[in-house]
């Protein structure tokens, strides 16, 4: 594993009450903002978002804005103000109701490309469509955002071929590119909507922070991905010293990256400490998957959903440092 800085370990507590409080004051934050708008258009359209994108909804706009807000600007040596934190929260809102355009909705490829081309004179034809169309426009009246439209329209296309892979069984090399666009442009995606110029190497090392953060969610998807035919790369593995060393390559990459950046060390020392604590929580993870499934990846499938569920010990995490 990449070295980092020796006080990772010393500051691990004050790092996770940092994650910690910024996760929670961002859930608040959302919560408060667009409950109201939820309310409304389920008023307005006589029903409510389906449970699991109105989930989604708000895990993006809240922990996951929350997280990688707190992250960047750790890296820029800032905090996030009001305006970062609505603008993560939009583009977190927005994240699953766009997902949704494949997935529940299966609505055309055109009316996702004429609403990001046009969202002011968008025309929606329902409570998901209405809901993309008001955040979108409400994201997009806060600030330029040069490359958001860029990378959304990357991670559609890599959406599009992941959908496609629900009939046709990709090859490994595949299926990892596609887990690399949609991990390195969904990271890409939630950075450009924090004002803060790119730093020299910063772009294409959040995209191997992303990799390596949709690696770990792969892993934690793992039972119901295979269950279900989506192939991730790590369903092609057969025993965990795999899963264990893809995963390791993926972080010790990122991490190399992120020390290249043109940025003050603090910063950079502040992000590594992060970004070794998700790694640190998929070891452990790892460690658990091993004891219940002895005989390797494929026996995922043969053990209960209850099982293979995992809420890591930040205690336990904090021995594997």
């Amino acid at each position: 594993m990449e070295p980092l800085p020796p006080y990772c370990k010393k500051k691990y507590f004050r790092t996770i009450l940092s994650i910690g409080k910024a996760v929670y004051r961002q859930q608040r934050f959302a919560k408060k903002n667009l409950n109201p708008i939820l309310s409304k258009n389920s008023e307005k359209w006589g029903e409510d978002l389906p449970k699991a994108i109105h989930f989604r909804f708000f895990h993006y706009s809240g922990i996951i804005a929350g997280f990688f807000g707190e992250t960047v600007c750790a890296l820029h040596n800032e905090k996030p103000d009001r305006l970062i934190r609505q603008s993560l929260m939009l583009t977190g809102a927005c994240s699953p109701l766009f997902d949704s355009f494949f997935d529940e909705y299966h609505h055309k490829e055109s009316r996702l490309e004429h609403l990001l081309a046009a969202p002011a004179t968008f025309s929606a034809k329902d409570i998901h469509e209405d809901l993309s169309q008001q955040l979108y426009v409400q994201l997009c009246s806060l600030q330029p955002f040069e490359r958001m439209e860029d990378y959304l329209r990357r991670l559609f296309t890599a959406q599009l071929v992941d959908d496609n892979n629900l009939v046709t069984k990709p090859d490994f090399e595949t299926a990892h590119n596609l887990c690399a666009e949609k991990g390195g442009l969904g990271a890409l995606v939630f950075r450009s909507a924090i004002p803060f110029p790119f730093a020299e190497g910063e772009e294409e090392a959040l995209y191997a922070f992303g990799v390596f953060v949709q690696y770990v969610d792969d892993l934690f998807d793992l039972q119901t991905d295979i269950l279900q035919k989506h192939y991730s790369p790590l369903s092609f593995c057969n025993d965990w010293k795999e899963v264990e060393k893809i995963v390791e390559e993926q972080y010790n990459h990122a991490v190399k990256l992120v020390k290249e950046i043109k940025l003050p060390q603090k910063g950079l020392d502040g992000f590594l400490c992060r970004a070794q604590l998700y790694y640190k929580m998929s070891q452990q993870y790892l460690l658990h998957l091993k004891k219940v499934c002895p005989n390797g990846v494929k026996q995922v499938v043969d053990v209960k959903k209850e099982e293979v569920d995992f809420n890591p010990s930040w205690r336990l995490i904090y021995k594997l440092y």
